[in-house]
């Protein structure tokens, strides 16, 4: 019998087999629930990079650190040229990506603020906890690995399944860590078996990496440290045990962006990086403004642009490749952005003063992010102030008084005060500061707001700041 006439039709059905195969596949890829993974650095400053975060400010890379994983994550993803730390310091911004509120809000300031003085730390309302509220038939599973440093809560009590446990920066520098500089390794080995695990048992995951680095003490693996002995310093950019320490970093994300590629999974994650204030304020003379951060001003624990604008780069499904945005975005908006992205109306939202800013992710970098506030305030460690509204910043010292107003769109480095081109502006954020500090009950703070010797609302009212600006 002959049987030939059979096989197009073989064939055939062969071919519309595999097609509505592939069609499920794609659509079942589509549908499911996101992975997220945030990796968070430890005192990376803006331009700590080999990849400018500006590519119009060729100074907002660094002359002499190279970080070729991070500069591939640039390149298959989107970078903000203006991204901001929420804090100044380490705890204050692990602590508003924690809760999705404000420094302000939370009364976190600063690492010796005290737990007690604490607002909205409820470890029932926390990223995790808005995560796996994500709506559908899956449950996501969570881990932090690498430092915690929040005072008075653990991982597990805000809704972490897995993590190191409530360490903080001395679990950096363990004396048996000689093979392991600042955990780097053992931190993203461990996200990695967590993300093998979830992913072979169906659940969608997030998982946030800690890490350790670039936070004193500075520290390298030999291979590092030779290289960059043997490597010509920059003229920002000089120390090279840091530089060594930053490319170990950097060596732990190319490790974690290699394990999603074998995993297969790069299709269906978002990969966050960023870190918790700006550049380091070791070896860095007192009151330097031109140091390692330039041509951002000072450093951490203040809250000039040096010490709260950082690197942020996002890489996942929907995001252009070599994407650049450069709409404002702070860290305690990761909040709302994450729980648009998995799906989750959870309570702990209503309590966040951050925004979402998953469209921009997916309209090529532009958009706004509708937050609580149309403005962002910064805090520094002696009790320095600022505020920034659309391009205009207005900062105040730690006494409380007038530093200047800042126009960051053609002045990143704060060295030009405007104030008195623009009263009106200085006494509107002037005014809008002052009554944000009532609003959040920040007492501490409207007690040493002063202008020309008055607080700021008498000393509008008073007409006194007017005449100040005068002059």
């Amino acid at each position: 019998m002959n049987t030939n006439w059979m096989k197009p039709l073989l064939l055939f059905a062969s071919i519309l087999w595999l097609s509505a195969t592939l069609v499920l596949a794609s659509q079942t890829l589509a549908d499911a629930p996101p992975n997220i993974i945030l990796v968070l650095s430890d005192d990376q400053g803006w331009n700590a990079l080999s990849t400018p975060m500006d590519p119009q400010e060729p100074r907002s890379g660094s002359d002499f650190h190279q970080t070729p994983n991070l500069d591939r994550l640039c390149k298959e993803g989107m970078r903000f040229t203006q991204a901001y730390s929420s804090g100044s310091q380490c705890m204050p911004t692990r602590n508003s990506i924690l809760f999705g509120v404000s420094t302000t809000k939370s009364r976190m300031w600063e690492n010796g603020s005290k737990p007690d003085q604490r607002l909205f730390d409820d470890p029932e309302q926390t990223l995790p906890q808005v995560i796996k509220n994500a709506k559908g038939t899956f449950t996501y599973k969570t881990a932090h690995f690498g430092k915690w440093h929040i005072k008075e809560r653990t991982p597990e009590q805000c809704g972490y399944d897995e993590s190191d446990g409530p360490t903080d920066n001395k679990d950096g520098s363990l004396p048996e860590q000689t093979k392991d500089p600042k955990a780097v390794n053992g931190i993203t080995s461990r996200a990695i078996d967590f993300m093998k695990r979830q992913h072979e048992a169906g659940n969608p995951f997030y998982v946030q990496l800690s890490h350790y680095a670039t936070h004193v003490e500075f520290l390298a693996t030999p291979d590092m440290e030779s290289k960059y002995d043997q490597r010509e310093a920059g003229e920002r950019h000089k120390n090279r045990i840091f530089a060594a320490m930053n490319e170990d970093l950097d060596r732990g994300v190319g490790k974690l962006l290699d394990a999603i590629d074998a995993m297969g999974i790069g299709d269906n994650t978002y990969v966050f990086y960023t870190s918790d204030n700006g550049y380091p304020n070791a070896f860095v003379p007192q009151g330097a403004r031109h140091h390692g951060a330039w041509p951002l001003s000072y450093h951490k624990t203040l809250c000039y642009e040096g010490g709260v604008r950082v690197p942020l780069i996002v890489r996942g499904p929907g995001i252009r490749a070599n994407a650049v945005s450069n709409v404002p975005i702070v860290t305690h908006d990761l909040m709302r952005t994450f729980a648009e992205l998995v799906g989750s109306s959870a309570l702990a939202l209503e309590q966040s003063d951050g925004g979402s800013f998953a469209s921009v992710l997916k309209n090529e970098g532009i958009g706004k992010v509708a937050r609580a506030e149309d403005f962002l305030v910064f805090h520094g460690k002696r009790g320095d102030t600022s505020i920034r509204r659309d391009n205009l910043k207005l900062m105040f010292d730690e006494k409380g008084n007038l530093v200047g107003l800042f126009n960051l769109a053609n002045d990143p480095s704060e060295e030009r005060d405007v104030s008195k081109e623009h009263p009106e502006a200085t006494i509107v954020l002037t005014r809008t500061l002052r009554n944000y500090f009532e609003k959040c009950q920040f007492d501490k703070r409207i007690r040493k707001l002063n202008v020309g010797g008055k607080k700021p609302l008498e000393a509008i009212d008073s007409g006194c700041l007017e005449a100040l600006l005068s002059n």
